[in-house]
């Protein structure tokens, strides 16, 4: 089997793998209200929001974590979150104590409207146990598939965990 075969059959495979770990997108997510908290914050509401100092920001069973946080607003709903620090984090609960997934990188942005986040500087995701590493990685929710791209030699790693 050809070199560029073998990775594309292990590329489906991984993303079948976490397709199946994928976690539903909740409506109501989008409807609760949304609770930020920072150490400064400028901008106004209508195009652009800045937060910086240990920032967090709950909404629903997502909560994003991070050195400095601009929200993108558009007619009074936000669009797009980019979350940057040291280690930001994105999490989102389905259960008491259990995250169905928890994302960290430098930066981190979260397309509200494509249910997406995109993690960019030493990415890790993590759902149900498996973990996947990479310099980038794009994530799609809904689906739970996963794009995921090395720029430096190290490559892509996936510590995939079996279902009990």
């Amino acid at each position: 089997m050809s070199s560029i075969r073998k990775h594309t059959c292990e590329i489906v495979a991984i993303c079948w793998c976490l397709t199946s770990l994928s976690a539903p997108y909740s409506i109501v997510d989008e409807e609760a209200p949304i609770h930020i908290r920072g150490d400064d914050l400028w901008g106004d509401m209508t195009t652009r929001t800045v937060i910086t100092g240990a920032v967090t920001l709950d909404q629903g069973n997502i909560r994003v974590e991070a050195d400095e946080m601009t929200i993108d607003w558009l007619e009074g709903k936000v669009q797009r979150i980019t979350a940057s620090g040291d280690q930001a984090r994105f999490t989102r609960i389905v259960g008491e104590g259990k995250f169905s997934i928890e994302a960290r990188a430098h930066d981190i942005i979260y397309r509200r409207k494509l249910n997406q986040i995109e993690l960019l500087g030493m990415a890790s995701l993590r759902q149900e146990g498996s973990l996947f590493r990479s310099e980038q990685i794009l994530y799609d929710i809904n689906t739970g598939v996963i794009e995921a791209e090395s720029l430096k030699s190290e490559g892509v790693e996936l510590i995939w965990e079996p279902r009990k």
